[in-house]
């Protein structure tokens, strides 16, 4: 099986039909002169190195324990493997972390760590959620996939100083233009003199 989050026991339902089970019981490799202790209830997974492993085909050197009283560990703390506050045993993401448990297709697991376009890309790292694109493609590096980006212009979304550039040049422009519409309106107003008509010549007769 393949799945996005690690599967709890409560999501798989297993029937037993061939015996019944009356007795539970633990086998380990015990070492020598070494004391050990025994946690119930575990929420995790603990892989230890070990360079042998115990014969479970036959019970030679196997030591018998009977009950003993439990007790409460002071140390213990639930599992939370993504840190969002939440224990694993609780949380509808395990994996990624979702403090606000977000489900809003109602299937038991969280929008962040859920696949809603069944891409293979989980939600959290799917560019485009909503839309397949394993390939997950984004021609602008803009963090949206191209098959759900609607910007009509890439480079000006990749680039985002284009526009103002483009929108500074119009504007230094029309200042030119307008010094220079100036300028040639003062050199008409000098060649012909002012409006009293002072300063220019009679016509010839």
């Amino acid at each position: 099986m393949k799945y996005a989050q690690p599967l709890r026991i409560t999501e798989l339902s297993l029937e037993q039909k061939t015996s019944i089970t009356s007795s539970r019981g633990l086998r380990f490799l015990a070492q020598p002169g070494k004391t050990y202790r025994i946690y119930y209830n575990p929420d995790r997974v603990v892989a230890l190195s070990t360079g042998e492993a115990p014969d479970l085909r036959q019970d030679k050197g196997v030591v018998r324990v009977g009950a003993t009283l439990s007790q409460k560990n002071p140390a213990y703390m639930k599992a939370d493997v993504d840190g969002d506050g939440i224990p694993d045993e609780a949380d509808n993401c395990v994996s990624v972390a979702n403090l606000v448990q977000e489900d809003v297709d109602g299937n038991g697991r969280g929008d962040v760590c859920d696949d809603f376009d069944r891409d293979n890309v989980m939600n959290s790292a799917d560019n485009c959620p909503d839309q397949p694109n394993a390939g997950q493609v984004d021609t602008d590096a803009d963090g949206i996939g191209d098959v759900c980006d609607g910007e009509e212009s890439r480079v000006t979304e990749k680039y985002s100083w284009l526009p103002w550039l483009g929108m500074g040049i119009a504007g230094l422009v029309v200042l030119i233009l307008f010094a220079l519409m100036f300028k040639s309106g003062v050199k008409k107003d000098e060649m012909g003199g002012d409006k009293s008509g002072k300063g220019i010549l009679p016509p010839t007769p």
